[in-house]
């Protein structure tokens, strides 16, 4: 009993110490940035890091759009972050938008368009994990089209209000460190032949299952669609950027019930960070002084981070990519300048 006793003082006070440790190494953003007359929308903003980086900046005076798949938790999340952030209800915009729709999308933009005077920061944060093969409406896989092709339609659809809301306007891509894990091969993205690249055409003695595979292939083409798109904006006063928010305790796991998701969870309580501190990131990347000119850029804990898979440094890749998704959006591609 006693060993018993000694073992389990020794296990809490490693996790202690590891939690210690990776709590004096998260970075914060610290500046002082006023948002007065800026409007800011963010996907999936009814919770985790997307209602967080909301209070943010409607604590900074934006006007806030939340574009959320579920007007319930929408209005709910609307209201916790008028009451958090101490601004004005009207600051604070439920929209609908449904990323696994190019329909939704395509209205919601229109939208957008037609009601907005300005759009100063897109922060693409939506996302979801854990789901197999589904097919949408679209013909597409639910996972890449949440994750990326609704997303990269939505930005472009939206570039042209972007770009005349004035020199300094941001995309900000939430990616995830899971990218580095991928599998990604451009001529399986549909979900039939994804099926097929998952039980053929993987590599090396493990094989991973689809649902990880797709999670982490869409997080490769965030940070491949932002280094195609800082290319194409050129000096057009829109820059943007993407990040990894670190581990950080949200509810993208949340139905997830499986044993071993569990026992990771626990292990995320020791070293994740809660919303507040795994939003500090895209902060950085939206409102950093610093950052006034950079563009395509990957970062990581609030500074740029050149550790990204090889891939996502491959030109010809990233070209490719930004012609697939334009074929399978429906976007007719523009001449290049």
């Amino acid at each position: 009993m006693e060993y018993l006793t000694a073992f389990g003082i020794g296990v809490v006070t490693i996790l202690a110490l590891i939690r210690f440790y990776a709590k004096v190494t998260w970075k914060s953003f610290k500046e002082d940035v006023d948002m007065t007359g800026k409007t800011a929308i963010v996907t999936g903003a009814n919770g985790g890091l997307g209602k967080a980086v909301a209070v943010e900046f409607a604590k900074r005076n934006a006007r806030v759009i939340l574009a959320c798949r579920s007007l319930i938790r929408g209005e709910a999340a609307r209201m916790e972050i008028v009451a958090d952030s101490g601004c004005e209800e009207s600051n604070v915009v439920l929209k609908t938008l449904d990323l696994s729709s190019f329909q939704s999308v395509r209205e919601f933009a229109n939208h957008v368009v037609n009601n907005e005077e300005r759009l100063d920061i897109l922060v693409n944060n939506a996302a979801i994990f854990g789901k197999p093969i589904i097919k949408t409406k679209d013909k597409m896989d639910l996972t890449y089209q949440t994750n990326h092709f609704g997303p990269f339609l939505l930005t472009n659809l939206l570039l042209d209000l972007l770009k005349r809301s004035g020199p300094g306007s941001r995309i900000i891509n939430v990616s995830s460190f899971m990218h580095d894990m991928c599998a990604l091969d451009l001529d399986y993205l549909k979900p039939d032949d994804f099926g097929v690249f998952c039980a053929t055409k993987q590599t090396g003695r493990w094989k991973r299952k689809p649902e990880i595979l797709l999670y982490n292939n869409s997080k490769l083409m965030n940070i491949m669609f932002t280094r195609e798109l800082a290319r194409r904006l050129g000096d057009s006063g829109v820059t943007t950027n993407c990040l990894s928010p670190g581990i950080v305790r949200t509810n993208i796991l949340a139905s997830d019930k499986r044993i071993i998701v569990m026992i990771v969870m626990i292990f995320m309580l020791v070293v994740s960070k809660n919303t507040k501190e795994g939003c500090q990131t895209m902060l950085h990347c939206a409102l950093s002084r610093s950052l006034k000119s950079v563009s395509g850029k990957y970062f990581t804990n609030c500074q740029e981070d050149a550790g990204v898979h090889e891939v996502a440094q491959d030109d010809d890749a990233c070209k490719k990519l930004w012609e697939l998704s334009e074929l399978y959006t429906g976007i007719c591609a523009k001449p290049e300048q």
